[in-house]
């Protein structure tokens, strides 16, 4: 599993099969842990993925954050993963 291209900051369990992992190559991927490689990326936020949290089955919350400018810009993004199927 090497798809992330640069360091990893959080892994969050979403279901029994299914986690998601972010870091500072600012993509959200989804893993099921039966699959060989990720199912899906989440690209809809800008910066780096400092943390993620799945309250239940179907949301995924991200803090992300710039890393670009000098006075990071940092923001909560809130997945609906129910329509991602």
């Amino acid at each position: 599993w090497k798809e992330h291209t640069k360091r990893i900051w959080s892994v969050e369990p979403i279901t029994e099969n299914l986690l998601a992992s972010g870091g500072e190559d600012q993509l959200i991927k989804l893993w099921d842990v039966r699959k060989p490689q990720s199912i899906g990326s989440l690209t809809e936020h800008t910066g780096q993925v400092s943390s993620l949290l799945s309250p239940d089955a179907t949301t995924l919350i991200a803090g992300t954050s710039s890393s670009t400018s000098r006075h990071s810009e940092a923001a909560l993004c809130f997945y609906d993963l129910s329509r991602l199927k």
